[in-house]
């Protein structure tokens, strides 16, 4: 089947959750942590599966989502000379944009966490966010081809300017909700040295049929799976990646895993039903009342200002 067939693209070697439930499942029920709370990273709602290298020497924790073929509505830049103080306080200025409707390939959006996210996460938290083109007839290992359709670099990591997301859904919208232009250009043509729009229209035009064509496919599975990884051959709400220790007294140890510095987690999707939310994940499942769980992250008390949303993306340009 199609989620079965996209996951082993993904991680060959990685079952963990299947596309359909298992007979012999245990049902942990409803489980109670007082009030304490985990973080589940919400994941673009088109993903058709996700896997999580939890284990690999440089310590990290990575998400990927393959997210299938879809058209997007995307904003291009009409400005020949960008002047960074006349848009310093502007959003998005639809006058100078044009809206454009892309077809992409399958893609492989990832991200990178220094540390596990969580309901409260420190002042200089930082993820790198990548996508790809990932060739879907390569079951071998991951193939995948840097998308640099904007704001993407040579090896695939998307510039994401003034804002900081946390979550794969929050930066998967920023990155199609950002006004598309050639300010990273220069990482293309170090790639195709006879590619040359003669603007951003005429890249758009040919990106998937005369550029794409052209890079080059690169091996990710190390980067992907890492020493460790768990897979799921589904979408989801989200994924929840945690070391709460109250929510891992609640769960029997043979079902937790180990990152490289051999601390317990628990890896599992996650799905809001009715106000409460459902965690599986290989042989098991649990649930968890809505009051126990967030997707979104609070700043740890600082001597800091936030910016707001609004505020991050007036600072910065994509």
């Amino acid at each position: 089947m199609a989620t079965k067939k996209a996951v082993e693209e993904v991680a060959p070697q990685a079952k963990e959750v299947s596309a359909e439930p298992k007979s012999d499942m245990q049902d942990l029920g409803l489980l109670k942590i007082a009030n304490s709370k985990v973080f589940v990273n919400r994941i673009p709602s088109k993903a058709n599966a996700v896997v999580v290298n939890y284990q690999n020497p440089e310590n990290y924790y990575r998400i990927s989502c393959v997210v299938p073929p879809h058209s997007y509505n995307i904003h291009i830049d009409e400005q020949e000379d960008y002047d960074e103080d006349e848009y310093r306080n502007v959003i998005v200025a639809l006058d100078d944009t044009s809206k454009f409707k892309v077809d992409s390939p399958t893609l492989l959006f990832t991200a990178q966490y220094a540390t596990l996210p969580k309901p409260t996460i420190g002042t200089h938290f930082e993820t790198q966010f990548s996508i790809y083109a990932l060739n879907t007839a390569q079951t071998e290992h991951i193939a995948v081809k840097p998308y640099l359709l904007s704001n993407t670099y040579q090896d695939g990591k998307i510039c994401m300017g003034g804002f900081k997301p946390v979550s794969l859904l929050k930066a998967f919208n920023i990155y199609w909700g950002s006004v598309f232009n050639d300010e990273l250009f220069h990482h293309v043509k170090d790639i195709v040295k006879d590619y040359h729009p003669e603007d951003m229209f005429t890249h758009i035009l040919n990106f998937h049929t005369h550029l794409l064509p052209q890079l080059k496919w690169s091996n990710l599975t190390h980067t992907v799976c890492g020493k460790n990884h768990w897979a799921a051959a589904r979408g989801a709400d989200g994924v929840l990646v945690t070391d709460n220790a109250v929510l891992l007294k609640a769960i029997p140890s043979t079902y937790w895993r180990e990152d490289f510095n051999r601390t317990p987690l628990v890896i599992t999707l996650a799905n809001l039903v009715d106000n409460v939310w459902h965690f599986e994940s290989g042989n098991y499942k649990f649930q968890l009342a809505a009051k126990n769980v967030t997707t979104k992250n609070t700043k740890k008390a600082a001597n800091n200002v936030y910016l707001t949303d609004t505020q991050q993306r007036n600072r910065g340009r994509f």
